[in-house]
């Protein structure tokens, strides 16, 4: 007798987060986007959700889902610094009057109740580089913790994705790295320093 063949059950990313990484998360998961975004991300895989069920509760592309489990399984929470561009607008989409659709996207717009969908005219994404007249990156802490060290000073040159600094938080150590090509104007920390989330560390211009 013949069996029927089985589906095989779909990749999923559970038991992804350690115990600490999962607190880490939830605390973040509370707070604005994009990092919460990538924090509720985070705990639907670990709780065994599939990568398209991620997306469509959190309001990430697929493909944005998949680039963050990527870089977390590379680098672990330091991906609450990065930044990436906005997933492109699909070029088939028939224009809508007076509007161009290539140039818009749709924002997800965070409540305490159903999260809603609203639609805004934004530019299309670029590179996260430092033009003249785009003024200063100020990067924040993304958790509370202490400034282990400090690799960059004021008026040292960065490109993106230089490690700048690194701080211990939830007992782990974290890198900070640059969002953009720039030369640091300001670096507010300092080892030993004790910081909350939301503390900018440093600026470039």
């Amino acid at each position: 007798m013949i069996l029927p063949a089985q589906k095989k059950p779909a990749v999923t990313a559970s038991n992804l987060l350690t115990a600490q990484q999962q607190t880490a998360c939830e605390g973040v998961a509370r707070g604005l986007a994009p990092h919460s975004q990538r924090a509720r991300m985070l705990l639907i895989l670990n709780q065994s959700g599939s990568q398209a069920e991620a997306a469509e509760q959190t309001g990430l592309s697929p493909g944005q889902v998949k680039y963050w489990l990527a870089r977390f399984r590379k680098q672990g929470l330091s991906i609450f610094n990065e930044t990436r561009p906005a997933a492109r607008v699909d070029s088939t989409a028939k224009p809508e009057a007076a509007q161009d659709q290539s140039q818009i996207a749709v924002k997800k717009i965070q409540t305490s109740k159903t999260p809603t969908l609203v639609r805004s005219v934004v530019k299309p994404p670029e590179e996260p580089k430092l033009s003249e007249g785009q003024g200063v990156i100020k990067v924040k802490a993304p958790l509370p913790g202490n400034i282990i060290q400090v690799l960059k000073q004021a008026g040292d040159k960065v490109v993106l994705g230089d490690l700048v600094l690194m701080y211990e938080a939830m007992k782990m150590e974290n890198k900070v790295l640059a969002e953009a090509d720039g030369i640091i104007k300001s670096m507010k920390a300092k080892v030993g320093d004790a910081v909350l989330q939301g503390d900018v560390l440093f600026e470039i211009e």
